[in-house]
This record gives structure tokens, sequence and C-alpha cells, in this order.
């Protein structure tokens, strides 16, 4: 029963991305796939965002992603059509949501598709999943290299992690947190595997366009920063007015992180807590325009498990479900007093994140003791 309105759902999706790619959706996946042309054309494909390399109509319009995404599209690169791009990257999404929705289940210990319809349907209705539609970025990608990292943990697979800490690096701002946990919780082996391959990924791309390692690091830097000039600063978004120009938010993410994730790294250390922590880290310290915040899904699916063990625990998914249902509303104020809007609204809908998330882990914490006595 389950899985039959799971799969009805997800087709619906489908349909759903169809259409809106009828309408023009997909523009961020255009970019993506030009910069990958580029790429293989042996030009860097920042030097043509910033104007130092003139723009070549034949390979469209890039922006400049990270190196791990210009791989990731070469496939796509080798198809002519438009439309057959995008429609074949929304089979990619939505068969990526499915999967990841089954590994949280497992996680859990839940093999049924009990949360799964509700999940899907609470996507289908929140304006940033159609944000995501309307755009083709990577959100659920990078959602489920997050997922498989610590699927695989539990399953003691080193490869299959260190694959999704690869898979992560087309949004680096949700790598960070994941690889500050890999650190803090001694998981050497895939730490190693993993920086292999960009290592291997980094290097070949510095030969092919002819740019050192560092810089292209640094032009990802850059990229971010440029990226990063309007509302799209998670809960920090509000110490923009009191730092200096040269001081940037990230590294405040990324202190913050440290901070957390040593301080707890024994309430944590489990695949399911980790998984929670660094979601809840990524989507709110750094940088990250609003279709990202969907890749909190998996711990809303923690958060309808938590209901089915406990039928009082309703908070977490309550506060989830305003997390991703409540529209933001910032184009409803006027441009004098938007930015102190942005910065109380993303105070409270990050906070509630928080509770949510802490609520969660004290939960999972409470159950693994019980399940341990004698």
């Amino acid at each position: 029963k389950y899985k039959k309105i799971f799969y009805s759902l997800l087709s619906f999706m489908l349909v759903i991305y169809i259409a809106k790619i009828n309408n023009g959706a997909g523009g961020d996946l255009m970019l993506r796939i030009s910069e990958s042309k580029y790429f293989i054309a042996r030009i860097n494909p920042y030097d043509v965002y910033t104007g130092t390399h003139q723009k070549i109509t034949a390979l469209g319009w890039p922006n400049a992603y990270s190196f791990v995404s210009y791989y990731l599209m070469l496939p796509f690169t080798l198809i002519e059509s438009e439309f057959v791009q995008k429609v074949l990257f929304s089979l990619l999404d939505i068969t990526l949501l499915a999967v990841g929705i089954k590994m949280v289940n497992q996680l859990l210990g839940k093999e049924k598709f009990l949360s799964a319809p509700i999940v899907v349907s609470m996507l289908l209705v929140s304006v940033f999943f159609w944000q995501q539609i309307n755009t083709l970025n990577y959100n659920i990608v990078a959602a489920f290299g997050i997922i498989l990292i610590f699927y695989s943990i539990s399953q003691g697979s080193i490869l299959s992690s260190a694959l999704g800490l690869v898979l992560i690096g087309v949004k680096p701002s949700f790598a960070l947190p994941v690889i500050i946990y890999l650190v803090a919780t001694c998981r050497w082996k895939i730490l190693i595997i993993g920086g292999f391959f960009y290592f291997l990924m980094l290097g070949f791309a510095a030969y092919w366009i002819n740019t050192s390692p560092f810089e292209i690091l640094i032009q990802l830097k850059n990229t971010q920063s440029k990226f990063s000039n309007g509302h799209t600063d998670g809960i920090l978004f509000f110490a923009k007015e009191f730092l200096q120009p040269n001081i940037s938010l990230l590294f405040f993410g990324i202190l913050i992180s440290v901070a957390v994730i040593y301080f707890f790294k024994k309430e944590i250390k489990s695949p399911i807590n980790g998984l929670i922590a660094t979601i809840t880290l990524g989507v709110s310290l750094f940088y990250n325009h609003v279709h990202a915040w969907i890749i909190v899904y998996p711990i809303l699916i923690c958060a309808i498990s938590d209901i089915y063990k406990n039928k009082n625990n309703l908070a977490p998914a309550a506060y989830i479900s305003i997390f991703l249902l409540t529209p933001r509303f910032a184009g409803l104020f006027d441009e004098q007093i938007v930015d102190t809007y942005v910065a109380f609204h993303n105070i409270i809908r990050f906070g509630l994140l928080y509770i949510s998330s802490a609520t969660l882990l004290k939960n999972n914490l409470q159950i693994t003791k019980e399940s341990n006595k004698p």
C-alpha cells in the first residue's frame, strides 16, 4: 500500500518536472552543462564567467561551479537536445530522492515505506522544492551524497562512503561539515580514499585547463563570494552588517561547525546522528539559496520515525514541517527593511531547525541507552 502511494507520487513529481521544463525550467543545469563544455574545450569556465576569456556562443553561458561538477556533467554534454538533458536530470533527481529516502529508513531500522509518501507529499507542496524544479540545481544530488556517506558507514563500506564524499563536492558548503565530522570521528580511511579521488580530479582539471590547483580552489571561493551577495547566508546573515568587507562568513561557519562537532562528537558519532548534525550545519551556516533548504528532508524522515516510536514526540516533525512549508515572504517587504526582516526570519527558521535536530539527537541517544541496558 505504502509503496504504491509512494511510486504514484514520484510519477506525479516527474510529470511536474516535465511540465516545468516545457515552460523553460532548468537554467542552473544548463549553466553546469556549459561549464563542462568549456572544460572539455580546455577553457577554464571561471575565466569565461569573469570575462577574462571570451564567451563562445556554441558552448553556452557558464557560471563557475565546483570542478567536481565539470566531471559529473560530462555525459550530458553528449546529448544535443536541451529537453532530453533536463528530463534525464529530472529522472536522476527523482531516483536519488527515492533511493535516499529508502537509505534513511534503513538507517532508522524502518524497512517499510511508512514515511516516504509523507516526505514526497510535503516536498510537492513546498515552495522551495518548486524552486529546485525551476532551477534543476544539485540539491538532491548533494543530499544523496551525504546520505550515502552515513549509510555506507553503517554498512561498513569505506569505498561507498568515499564516493559519497566526492559526490557532495558539487556543493562544497555541504562537504565542509561532513569533512569536519569525519576528522573528528577519526574516519581516516574514508578521508584518505575520498581525498585521493579529489586529488586526482583537481590535478587533472588543473593540467587540462592549464590552471594551478591552488588557483582553482581560490576561484571556487571567489565564485561563492560573488554568488553570496543576497540573502543567502543562513542563520549568520544578520552578522554581515557587523563584519569588515574582507571577513567572510565562511570562516565563522567553519569555526562554529568545528566547535559543535568536536564538543558533541560522542553524541553524533553514530551514523544517523552524524547525518542529522551535518545536514543541519551545512544548511544553516553556509552560503545556500533557498532551494537548497529541501536538503533537510532526511531530518524530516527521522522526525516522522520519532512519532512512530513515541506519539508524544510531535515537535520535531512540526518544526521541520514549518521550516519546509512556510514561504520566506521576503518579496513583501520594502528594500529599506528587507535585510532586517530576513535577518530575523533566518534566526527563527533555522532556530526551529536547531531545536528539531537537537531533540532528535537527544531522543536517539536515549533510545540507544535504553537498548544497551541489561
